[in-house]
This record gives structure tokens, C-alpha cells and sequence, in this order.
């Protein structure tokens, strides 16, 4: 009976190419998919899809490989060497007795020595390295505070009371009303991560969703993938306005559907510093009844005194009904020590955020957030670095960032080989090189100590200027000539090619398309592995391969035996 199926599927096929067999074995999963997916939204998941089963059939699969290798192994040899070539080797292993606390003090502060990146940093110091009263502050708070938490609320009960002030205090800079509710979590991904889950909590209790989507602008930051990943969003991404670089709104419309919980818009996106039509976005969200999260976690300590500094903004608060919800940063440009982001939720959506367990065999069990135990210290310092500021000094600081802001843009503007991607509003500038490599510039500005963001969609570099930056009377004009020195090396050099990261956003930027997902996902994952790595390990790959025999090295596919026949 097998036997005879078999020779009917083979007649049956004898008229078709292996290649259109493949092709037609690869289509009826697909099309499968194709009707559980709800096709109409997302192609490009059919075509991961697609060319994640293509890797896996024989020729097929070994030419992906090869050229994912072609692109990949330079690239990443590089990277070893970027990421390895200013670490120190120290300590191998657990040390066998306790290091005397004198030599530790002098190993950390090696490891957290500025001095070479002076000013020249964008972004990531926040805060100005003048104030030594916000040092000695935080420092005999976390003396204090290290070892409480907020967990345990009997024994810390003003800990909540703090966590909650600082919460009333971000909702009214937001013009929120006291009935928001929120949490203060260790960074900006937790708080936008809190948000998306919130908003499935809500949308499985209140409307029955099962299969939840997110229609973001492309330029979203990575946490809303993260979330979508982790908590089973389908994260539905709209191409923003290829000019003014800001969310396609009525774009953004026509992909809302009934399994919509959300949308999103950055104030201001961390790509190029643009704000996205916050308003009009509010709008749609009330239109279809579905959330409207605001993630602020760049712009959030400088938006509120926008307005107080003489810069009008658009409109991007809850003083817009469809506003929702809305993350931001106080280790930002609020100064705060690192560790400490706010999420805030209108009541209608934050009562959803708690996890809550009044069953549980430890006891009752209610967190704010997905944390468990919480370092008191944080939310302390947090309180105090904002209250010892104060509203007037965070008016003065914000004013001065956007005049820095505008004086270089407006230098750069002069440079005929740049251009400024959208129109920058906060602290970001953004731009790209019109006929020349963007990433190359942004190398030769790091071998003259700066050390700006790459980023991609489309192709750039950006500075974020901080509160550091306001130090140096002379910063706008050394960065700029070194610009103007940097571009004209480019166009001087035109064969010349970027190493490093840079060759890795080159190389993103130039392979197939149709093997750019298994390419991206293997560059991160081996950029994950060398950068947990103490010392360089492709260079001594490499050099264990080369002492190898040929025979070893190559490992060729052992040849059958030849069939003889006996009885000749």
C-alpha cells in the first residue's frame, strides 16, 4: 500500500523542478500561517517565517550560510577587537580570600574614570561633575539606605511615602491629577515594559483580547520589541515621515484593528530628537477607545520646563484626554543616580499594573511593578536629587541645553556635506552625510575622543548634549571643527571604510535582504557573547585553528565506498 502511494506522489511530480517542489512544500505552511496570522497586517512575518525554514534545506541552506558569513566574520573580528582593546584583565576567578578594601577602591575608581571622555560623551552623563553636594548627598544616602526595601513596608513604611511624592510630583510636571497611579522602576525599558503589559492586563480583562497588537512609529525605542517579545504583543510598526522624521498618524490609523490595545508616541524619539503629533495621536486613541502611552524617558525632566524657558512645544501630556500613560527618566535629565524611571497610568489602565497574589503560601503577596525586593536607596536619592535641584534650576539648565542645542544645529547646517534628519526640538541632534559614509565620519570624530550614537532607518549619527556639556564655554566650537576636519578627511579618503561598529552598521546596511534576518540575529547574539567575554576570543579562535592540521581544519565529508560487484 506504501509502496504504491509512493510511486503515485513520484509520477505525480515527475513534471516539476526540485526547486518548485521545494518552493510548494515552503508555500502550504505558509499559507497555513498565513490564515491563523491574520494575514492582512504583517507580511514580514510571512517572510521571516519563510527564511527561517530556507536555511534548513540542503544547497539552499548552505548557500545562507555562506553568505551570512561573508558578511559576518570581518565584521565581528573587528567588534572583538573594538570591544576588548581598552579592558583591563584583572581577576579570573573568585579571589580566595577578601581583597583589602583600599586596592578595591583603587581598582573602581579606574573603572569609572571620565577623564578621557572629558565632555566629548554624548549623552549617558547627565548631570554636570561641577555640583560635588549631589555626590556627597547621594553618597551618605546610600549609606543609609543600601540595604532597605520597599518590599518590606512595616519596616520601611516611609519609603512608599517617598516613592509616592515622587510620583505626585512627575504627574503634576505632567499636568496628571491625583488620581494617577504609577511606580518608580530601575530604568527606562522597565517602565515602558510596565506600560505594554499593563495595557494587556487591561485589554484581556475589560475586552477580551487574547491576541494583543501595539501600532508604534518604526522609530520606537527598543524596550516596546522587548515587551511585545516577553509578553506576547504583536508590535505593529509604521514607517514614520521620511522628512519630518515624526509618526504617520493616518498611517498609524489604518493599521488599528480590533485586537489593538495601544498605540505609542515618543516625546522625543531617541533616533533623531523629533517629537511625535502626541495630539493627534491622543485622538485616535479616544476615536477606538484604546491606550496612548507617551514615552518620555529622554525628554521626560526637560518637556515641563519647556515652557518656562521660553520654547513652545506641542502639546505632549495628560492634559490630552487619550494620553494614557507615560514613561520618563529622572537619571536623565532629572540628575538622579542611575537606577531610576517613572511610569505613570491614568487609573483606568494603572489599576491593572500590580501583581497580586492574596493566596499565595508566602503570604499576600502585592508588588508594584515586576520587581520583588527593590533597593530603598534608589527611590531616596531619587526624591532628594529632585528636591535639591529644584524647578528653577532644572528652568535654567533646560533653557541653556536648548541654546547649545540650536548653535550647533545651525552649524551644522552650514556644512554642505550634512544634513540634520527631522526637525530637533530637545537636546538630540541628528544627521547624515548626503554623498559620503555617515559611519566613517562618526569613527574619525571618536579617534578625536568623541563619542557620538550611530543610528539606522535611515543611516546617522546623533549628539546628545547634557547638562556635561554646559561646562565648557568653547564645547560648540571644538565639536564643530572637529566635524568640519572629520567630514573633510571622509571626502579626501573615498575608498576608506569604517572598522569596528561602524563596520557592523555598514554591514547591516548592505546584505541581501532576503538573509538580513538571520545575519541581524546572529550579530547580536555574538556581540552578546564577546562582550561578556574578559579577553579577545575570535583572534585566539582563529590561532587555534591555524596550528590545526589541514586535515583537521577542513574535517571533509568521508566519501562512500565504491560498489563492486563480487560475483564477476
Amino acid at each position: 500500500m506504501l509502496g504504491a502511494l509512493t510511486q503515485l506522489i513520484d509520477e505525480s511530480l515527475e513534471g516539476f523542478s526540485p526547486t518548485s517542489i521545494i518552493l510548494g512544500t515552503l508555500a502550504l505552511p505558509i499559507a497555513n500561517a498565513l490564515y491563523q496570522r491574520e494575514w492582512r497586517e504583517d507580511l514580514r512575518w510571512v517572510q521571516d517565517k519563510a527564511f527561517k525554514i530556507a536555511p534548513k534545506i540542503p544547497f539552499i541552506g548552505s548557500k545562507f550560510q555562506h553568505e551570512i558569513d561573508k558578511k559576518f566574520e570581518p565584521a565581528m573580528d573587528e567588534m572583538d577587537q573594538d570591544i576588548h582593546k581598552k579592558r583591563t584583565l584583572v581577576y579570573k576567578s573568585l579571589p580566595r580570600e577578601g581583597i583589602d578594601k583600599k586596592v578595591l577602591l583603587e581598582q573602581i575608581k579606574k573603572d569609572c574614570d571620565f577623564s578621557e571622555i572629558g565632555d566629548k560623551m554624548s549623552g549617558a552623563i547627565y548631570r554636570s561633575l561641577i555640583d560635588r553636594d549631589l555626590d556627597s548627598l547621594n553618597a551618605e544616602i546610600f549609606g543609609l539606605a543600601a540595604y532597605t526595601n520597599p518590599l518590606h513596608a512595616g519596616a520601611w513604611p516611609n519609603l512608599a511615602q517617598r516613592e509616592a511624592e515622587v510620583l505626585a510630583w512627575c504627574s503634576a510636571l505632567f499636568q496628571g491629577d491625583d488620581t494617577m497611579c504609577g511606580s518608580i522602576t530601575n530604568g527606562g525599558t522597565f517602565s515602558i515594559m510596565e506600560a505594554c503589559r499593563t495595557y494587556k492586563e487591561w485589554a484581556k480583562k475589560e475586552k477580551g483580547i487574547t491576541r494583543p497588537n501595539m501600532v508604534v512609529p518604526a522609530t520606537v525605542h527598543a524596550a516596546f520589541d522587548k515587551a511585545a517579545q516577553d509578553y506576547g504583543i504583536k508590535l505593529i510598526k509604521v514607517p514614520v515621515d521620511p522628512k519630518t522624521q515624526i509618526a504617520d498618524v493616518k498611517a498609524m490609523s489604518r493599521k488599528i484593528n480590533k485586537n489593538t490595545i495601544a498605540i505609542v508616541g515618543s516625546a522625543p524619539s531617541y533616533p533623531t530628537g523629533t517629537i511625535d503629533p502626541i495630539k493627534a495621536l491622543s485622538e485616535l486613541a479616544l476615536k477606538h477607545h484604546i491606550g496612548c502611552h507617551v514615552d518620555a524617558c529622554l525628554g521626560g525632566l526637560l518637556l515641563p520646563f519647556a515652557k518656562d524657558a521660553g520654547k513652545k512645544l506641542p502639546a505632549f501630556d495628560f492634559s490630552l484626554k487619550g494620553v494614557s500613560s507615560m514613561s520618563l527618566d529622572p537619571h536623565k535629565y532629572g540628575q538622579t543616580a542611575k537606577g531610576s524611571s517613572v511610569v505613570l497610568m491614568r487609573k483606568k489602565f494603572g489599576i491593572h499594573q500590580p501583581y497580586i497574589f492574596l493566596d499565595s503560601p508566602i503570604g499576600m503577596y502585592i508588588t508594584p511593578n515586576q520587581a520583588g525586593s527593590r533597593c530603598g536607596a534608589n527611590i531616596l536619592m531619587t526624591w532628594a536629587t529632585l528636591a535639591h535641584i529644584g524647578r528653577d534650576n532644572y528652568v535654567d539648565i533646560t533653557k541653556r541645553i536648548f541654546n547649545l542645542r540650536e548653535k550647533i544645529a545651525d552649524e551644522i547646517k552650514q556644512i554642505a556635506d550634512l544634513k540634520i534628519l527631522g526637525t530637533p526640538l530637545l537636546s538630540v541632534i541628528a544627521f547624515d552625510a548626503k554623498d559620503l559614509n555617515i559611519y566613517l565620519i562618526s569613527e574619525k570624530m571618536k579617534a578625536k575622543g568623541w563619542h557620538l550614537n550611530n543610528i539606522q532607518n535611515p543611516a546617522g549619527t546623533h549628539l546628545c548634549l547634557t547638562a556635561k556639556h554646559l561646562e565648557d564655554p568653547q564645547f560648540s566650537a571644538t565639536f564643530i571643527q572637529d566635524l568640519k576636519e572629520c567630514v573633510q578627511y571622509v571626502k579626501d579618503h573615498p575608498h576608506e571604510k569604517p572598522k569596528g561598529e561602524g563596520a557592523v552598521y555598514a554591514t547591516l546596511g548592505s546584505i541581501p535582504a532576503v538573509i538580513s534576518p538571520q545575519l541581524k540575529e546572529k550579530l547580536g547574539q555574538e556581540y552578546y557573547y564577546l562582550s561578556t567575554r574578559i579577553q579577545p576570543t575570535r583572534a585566539k579562535k582563529r590561532e587555534t585553528a591555524q596550528e590545526q592540521s589541514p586535515q583537521e581544519v577542513k574535517n571533509p565529508r568521508p566519501r562512500r565506498p565504491r560498489f563492486t560487484n563480487t560475483n564477476q
